[in-house]
């Protein structure tokens, strides 16, 4: 051993220092899941038994349309025979229907004097201008249709039947796993946080795993399973097509907001949560900014909108971190399930060693969400996020 002369430093004389550690780990841990907590971890409606999880949704009749083609609507007094409304909703449409027609030159009434057999309008002279001595308007553009009623002689026939059919929906089972090895010595040596290696992975594992259930639940896409194929779950984002506006890179806007609210009402829905990103947080944060009043002797500043309150009801605004940056949803929460397979929810189990010098624990579970009557729902896409 050589001989020291000197002064010691610690710089050169290591060996027999102890190395300065804290008992504390600390670690950065975005966990948070608030969509799938607010929803739940086990709310669907009926309980999955398959790896495809149907349900049945039904609506009333629909009583609105557009005029695609003007025809004889551009002219106060002609009969209708080229007049087409959007394709597919003619069979709405019933004879001595009493339909509003809107465009910007006005409102007129017509009745309908003849049935429907395809998209095409068929009024005769005097059907226009209905209650206003058969003079109607000279519209322009596509005005809008609604039934606003049915007029019927007292001694009137049955008319025709209007209803509609369920529809069956349905989403696949996703299985999500990981896994977890810890070989026998690093269990028993000695740490300094965090003695039982195995625990602490696997709790750490177990929070990754619900992190992706929470991605998946947002923004998933279908996939059907087969033999070589692993099926996959739709999230919400994707089956939202009724109420979905695409931006383009614009700011968010409270009448962006106003306007989903409105139409998730006009479809029936109640909405319940705007869900955003931090950004898009920001945004709604600023609408209040044309009303604040501040004086020289305020020394905090800043905004935060936790609830919004409209015409269409009130909503509460939720901070998710795993949104699409660019991305605002609008939902029911009562519209929305999650859940597993029966005998599936989320475990950990030991899997069968070759050797007794290391420990395998998998962690699985299969899970499905339910995105019910869609157009209760909507989303606003592509909006600016700089």
């Amino acid at each position: 051993m050589a001989a020291v002369t000197g002064v010691r430093y610690s710089d050169t004389d290591t060996s027999n220092i102890g190395i300065d550690m804290s008992d504390t780990l600390y670690m950065i841990s975005p966990f948070d899941v608030p969509l799938l907590q607010l929803v739940g971890k086990d709310s669907l409606a009926s309980p999955c038994v398959a790896v495809k999880h149907e349900w049945l949704e039904d609506n009333l009749r629909a009583l609105d349309s557009v005029v695609v083609t003007l025809g004889e609507l551009n002219n106060a007094t002609a009969a209708l025979t080229t007049t087409t409304c959007t394709a597919g909703t003619g069979v709405q449409f019933r004879i001595n229907d009493i339909v509003e027609v809107t465009s910007a030159v006005g409102v007129e009434l017509i009745r309908l004097t003849s049935a429907m057999s395809t998209d095409t309008f068929v009024v005769a002279t005097g059907g226009r201008g209905y209650g206003n001595a058969g003079t109607g308007l000279a519209h322009s553009g596509l005005p809008t249709l609604k039934i606003i009623g049915n007029v019927n002689l007292q001694d009137a026939g049955v008319g025709a039947s209007r209803s509609t059919t369920k529809t069956g929906r349905f989403n696949n089972t996703q299985i999500f796993e990981s896994a977890v090895v810890v070989t026998s010595t690093l269990q028993a040596i000695k740490k300094y946080v965090e003695q039982n290696e195995m625990a602490a992975q696997i709790e750490r594992e177990l929070r990754v795993a619900w992190i992706q259930m929470e991605r998946t639940l947002i923004s998933g896409k279908k996939v059907a399973p087969t033999s070589t194929v692993a099926g996959a779950m739709d999230g919400i984002l994707p089956v939202i097509t009724t109420n979905a506006y695409a931006k383009a890179g614009a700011a968010l806007t409270e009448e962006f907001v106003l306007a989903a609210l409105n139409d998730c009402w006009n479809a029936g829905g109640q909405p319940t949560h705007i869900v955003s990103g931090a950004f898009q947080r920001r945004q709604m944060n600023k609408f209040l900014d044309s009303m604040r009043l501040t004086t020289r002797t305020d020394r905090i500043a800043g905004s935060v909108v936790d609830t919004y309150t409209s015409t269409f009801g009130t909503v509460d605004l939720l901070l998710d971190r795993n949104m699409p940056a660019d991305t605002v949803l609008v939902i029911e929460k009562g519209r929305l399930g999650f859940g597993p397979l029966r005998d599936h929810a989320l475990k950990v189990v030991d899997i069968p060693q070759t050797t007794g010098l290391k420990d395998t624990k998998q962690l699985y579970g299969q899970y499905t969400s339910e995105t019910r009557n869609q157009a209760a729902h909507a989303k606003i896409t592509g909006l600016a996020t700089a």
